[in-house]
C-alpha cells in the first residue's frame, strides 16, 4: 500500500494541469484512466513509497517514477509523449507507457482490448515487441496496491 509520493525529477511538487493532460490524450489518442488522472496530477515525476513488486512469476522490479506531462526541455526524457513517441516502432499499437523503471523497462496502459478500461502491463525491453507485454494489473490503482518494500 502506498504510504506516499517521493519527489524524483524536481524538488518541489510540480503539478500537471488538465489541459497538459488533455493534450496528451488527445495527441496518444487515448483516454487516461480517472484512478491514473487523479495520482499524476498531483505526483508527476515523482516516486512512489515503497515502489517495488513482482511482475510474473521471477522478476521483481521497481516503480521508478511516474512520467510528467511537463515542457520543460530539461527534463524532455521522463515526458510521457516523448518516451511514447520515442517509443512507437517498439511498443505495441495502442499500449502507452506511463512509468518507467531504472532498468529501461516501463509500466504501460494496455488499450488493445478494452479503450475505457485498459489493462496495466509491464513492458520489457529485452524482449520482442511481440512478446514485451507482461500483464500485472486491471488498473492503476490496483498496480499501486501490489508495491511493497520487498
Amino acid at each position: 500500500m502506498i504510504r506516499g509520493w517521493k519527489n524524483y525529477i524536481w524538488d518541489e511538487t510540480m503539478p500537471a494541469s488538465e489541459e497538459d493532460i488533455r493534450r496528451a490524450e488527445e495527441e496518444l489518442r487515448i483516454k487516461l484512466p480517472e484512478d491514473y488522472k487523479n495520482i499524476v496530477k498531483q505526483n508527476q515525476g515523482k516516486s512512489p513509497d515503497p515502489n517495488a513488486l513482482k511482475v510474473g512469476r521471477k522478476r521483481t522490479t521497481v516503480f521508478n517514477m511516474l512520467m510528467h506531462f511537463s515542457d520543460d526541455p530539461e527534463f524532455r526524457a521522463d515526458n510521457i509523449l516523448y518516451n511514447n513517441n520515442l517509443l512507437k516502432d517498439f511498443l505495441p499499437e495502442k499500449v502507452v507507457v506511463f512509468a518507467d523503471t531504472p532498468g529501461g523497462d516501463f509500466f504501460a496502459f494496455d488499450y488493445r482490448k478494452d479503450a475505457s478500461s485498459p489493462l496495466v502491463v509491464f513492458v520489457s525491453h529485452e524482449e520482442p515487441p511481440e512478446n514485451a507485454t507482461i500483464p500485472v494489473a486491471h488498473s492503476f490503482s490496483e498496480l499501486l496496491g501490489l508495491l511493497s518494500d520487498e
